[in-house]
């Protein structure tokens, strides 16, 4: 794990995110498992700063994905590295 991450605000969040998929590879299962494991211990506060961040992002790419899902054109395409 990624021992310089001591807060979670945007920034980190993309870094434990990287990290966990270096870690994990596809593994969907063991990501989940790696971030469980590393936000319990930083802690609630912190384990809170990434969930509202998760979801801050999620909010802004689900309208996105209904409006593609109903017209079948690519509206837009949004990534982790264009939202910073």
């Amino acid at each position: 794990m990624n021992d310089n991450i001591t807060e979670i605000n945007k920034d980190s969040f993309w870094k434990l995110i990287q990290s966990a998929k270096e870690t994990c590879g596809q593994d969907m299962d063991a990501m989940m498992a790696f971030l469980k494991d590393w936000l319990v211990s930083m802690g609630p506060k912190q384990a809170q700063n990434f969930h509202d961040i998760l979801h801050a992002y999620r909010s802004v790419i689900s309208p996105c994905r209904r409006i593609r899902k109903i017209s079948r054109k690519p509206v837009l395409f949004l990534t982790a590295q264009s939202m910073m």
